[in-house]
């Protein structure tokens, strides 16, 4: 990765000293889209490497068999990310109506006068919908 650095450098150089022109621009454009991805590169490889370090120390294998391992961990945290970010929309998404229409209830069936005249239920279920429906179109 250094080699890579190293070589976007000079060709970052050299486009630098070259003349102010349109094409200068578009090879400024190139440089600039190599560093990202070269930073990708090193990041990902930084990551592999670390982890892959710690599969040395723990289980006793060889550092590229453990890079392996590290690699496939990548993979499955990602996928376990998916999962739980599903689960606590879910969560999100039933609690906070149910909070709001409980509550709804229990205000609105404290008040004598209210109680006298029309049944919290109706008014629980209406805000239970309409906390529903805000809710999911907002965690999405």
């Amino acid at each position: 990765c250094n080699l890579l650095q190293l070589a976007l450098q000079a060709l970052e150089y050299v486009v630098e000293k070259s003349g102010a022109s349109e094409r200068q621009r578009l090879l400024k454009l190139v440089v600039k889209c190599l560093q990202c991805c070269v930073y990708c590169i090193t990041k990902t490889v930084s990551f592999i490497s670390f982890y892959g370090f710690i599969y040395v120390a723990v289980e006793g294998d060889g550092f590229c068999w453990s890079c392996k391992k590290a690699f496939g961990l990548l993979g499955a945290q990602t996928i376990v990310n998916a999962v739980l970010q599903r689960l606590l929309l879910l969560l999100i998404g039933l609690t906070t109506p149910i909070g709001c229409a409980v509550s709804a209830f229990f205000y609105l069936q404290s008040l004598p006068d209210y109680v006298a005249e029309y049944s919290p239920v109706y008014a629980g279920v209406l805000v239970f919908l309409l906390a529903f429906f805000i809710t999911s179109s907002t965690c999405q």
